[in-house]
């Protein structure tokens, strides 16, 4: 399981129906990641609310959970590792899903928004299962799905093969990578005797596959390149200045972040100097790999334009209150006031959504640029 930052989405998405079992017998395999679950002395079976339960262990293991049992309490629970933001300090915190024995209720343990959206840690009820979980042959069973979707894991029932398929976010199925090339455009000025002036370059991200889409995003990073050469091209170089306070820089660095499930994002990093102060900032791309098509954030998640937007703007109202010193007085009310498209984003190795905030626009330079991790995950949430 990778680890997840955990301003918490609304713990509807937990709500979820267990999965229903659509006929008598028992023969029902799990996978997750694409990788059957290997079964040793416990397998999925139907209890007598026609519902297919699962022994735990075994997957929360395979999903890289850590598995605990109290014998006193006859609690099973499932703990991952998340990144948290608190008071402005990242951290690592545990976050857990406990299932009591002969009860459909949950217990969980996470880090969530309050009303004012302050980020508070909550101990408490989690979903509730329409189903009790069980001991059966010294093993936990209990509907799977509760379990991977508190983790931020896709569930997928195939009734043809009796599959139940989990997802853990950042998963990366065969197959699906585009081939890249990442190629230096140097422009960089010298003076006579070889010392550096400007250190200026572009970093172009090709795509090598043959084809309608890779043909596409290639055409969208080449114009990129177009943009810095034609603002490199504009740039007021003084080179005795430059020979005495610099190098100079104008730089574009691209790196690929999450090239997988349908989605390549490249993250970009600029930096500028010209003798004054140094200013840098992130931007991204993110492409549909089938289309070749730019996508925008909403593209990307499953939610609502709305929910995402409030979702985003809750992160940022969080980064604001716990920083006051940092932000200038017209944050909140600049951020209040965005739509999805008031900022740039890319997607983290493992699809986390990152937001990217320009130095100057709600902080001041020390702070430089903002690169916020949102703790959601394409295709996911």
């Amino acid at each position: 399981m990778k680890k997840l930052l955990t301003p918490i989405l609304a713990l509807a998405l937990l709500l979820a129906c267990a999965l229903p079992a659509l006929a008598a017998s028992d023969d029902v395999s799990v996978t997750v990641d694409g990788a059957p679950v290997v079964w040793t002395d416990a397998r999925p079976f139907i209890d007598d609310n026609n519902r297919t339960l699962c022994p735990l262990r075994v997957i929360g293991e395979t999903m890289g959970l850590t598995v605990t049992w109290d014998d006193a309490t006859r609690t099973a629970t499932f703990t991952s590792t998340d990144i948290v933001c608190v008071n402005g300090t990242r951290s690592e915190a545990t976050r857990s899903i406990s299932f009591p024995i002969d009860s459909n209720q949950t217990l969980i343990r996470e880090y969530r928004f309050d009303a004012d959206s302050n980020l508070r840690y909550y101990e408490g009820f989690g979903p509730t299962m329409d189903t009790a979980a069980i001991i059966r042959g010294d093993r936990t069973y209990a509907p799977v799905r509760f379990m991977a979707e508190f983790f931020h894991s896709a569930v997928e029932w195939d009734g043809d093969t009796r599959t139940v398929s989990i997802i853990c976010p950042g998963y990366t199925p065969g197959g699906t990578a585009l081939p890249l090339n990442v190629t230096r455009q140097d422009y960089s000025l010298y003076d006579a005797a070889g010392d550096m002036l400007l250190d200026a370059y572009y970093d172009l991200v090709t795509v090598t596959a043959d084809s309608g889409a890779a043909a596409k995003i290639n055409e969208t990073t080449a114009a990129d390149l177009a943009r810095f050469v034609k603002e490199y091209n504009e740039l007021d170089i003084d080179t005795e200045h430059a020979s005495i306070n610099g190098p100079y820089e104008f730089t574009c660095a691209a790196t690929p972040m999450y090239n997988q499930n349908g989605y390549l994002s490249l993250c970009y990093e600029t930096g500028w100097y010209m003798g004054g102060v140094f200013n840098g900032g992130y931007y991204g791309k993110t492409f549909d790999t089938a289309t070749g098509e730019l996508l925008s954030v909403g593209d990307c998640f499953k939610m609502s334009d709305e929910d995402l937007l409030l979702y985003i703007k809750q992160i940022l109202f969080t980064e604001i209150r716990y920083n006051p010193d940092d932000f200038f007085d017209d944050a909140a009310d600049k951020v209040a006031d965005y739509t999805l498209d008031s900022f740039d984003f890319y997607l983290a190795a493992d699809g986390e959504l990152i937001v990217c905030i320009p130095v100057y626009e709600l902080s001041y330079g020390y702070v430089g640029p903002l690169n916020i991790r949102a703790g959601i995950y394409a295709g996911v949430d």
